[in-house]
């Protein structure tokens, strides 16, 4: 779940304080980093990307900001707010390494962007897909979903928005690949998986 506020940031800390107390996240508890694996060679990965990474728990990661201004509301939304695109790799020893990421794009990078990974066997496909910004009309395109081809969507949105979301094309083309769960409709909604398989189940 994405969340997005402009107030007083001690009031808006005490809010997110209280959401965090109803799912019983320990705020205080400590975080340990997994074991640090040195098998990677960072120097090279920094120059075959054209970025610094670094290590955070075990994970060497690149954050990469857009050329271009991201703009919401008439307020320039930096790159630390989630705005950047996100590559982790996590050694697996033996030369391997094992990868995430999420690219931040405009419609028209979409379908270059799935080539380039796909021919070079980076997997871009999903069994189980949370939906772009809660549904948008702007939200996972035609293409994207088409490769991607989840069997699960999950759109997380608030009933009865004031944005209208999600937005019946993105619910259409949603359909035709997946079956599709809506947190204003169905609440909560849990996936469970033992890694091979997985189940789905609803509030409502």
């Amino acid at each position: 779940m994405h969340i997005f506020g402009k107030s007083d940031p001690i009031a808006m800390a005490s809010a997110i304080h209280d959401a965090l107390a109803l799912t019983q996240t320990p705020v205080n508890a400590l975080i340990f980093a997994q074991p640090m694996n040195n098998s990677l060679d960072t120097a090279m990965l920094n120059a075959t990307i054209g970025a610094k990474g670094k290590y955070s728990g075990g994970v060497y990661q690149f954050g990469i900001p857009r050329n271009e201004k991201i703009m919401d509301a008439g307020m320039e939304i930096p790159s630390s707010m989630g705005v950047a695109t996100g590559i982790n790799f996590q050694p697996l020893g033996n030369g391997n390494v094992a990868i995430t990421g999420d690219f931040v794009l405009t419609d028209d990078e979409v379908n270059p962007v799935i080539k380039t990974l796909r021919d070079n066997n980076i997997n871009v496909d999903a069994d189980i897909m949370k939906v772009g910004h809660h549904g948008s009309r702007t939200a996972s395109g035609a293409p994207f979903i088409s490769a991607v081809s989840p069997d699960i969507s999950v759109i997380e949105v608030g009933a009865g928005n004031d944005y209208g979301h999600p937005h019946q094309n993105t619910l259409d083309r949603l359909h035709q690949v997946s079956k599709v769960y809506r947190t204003d409709l169905d609440s909560t909604i849990t996936v469970t998986t033992d890694g091979s398989s997985y189940s789905v189940s609803t509030e409502n």
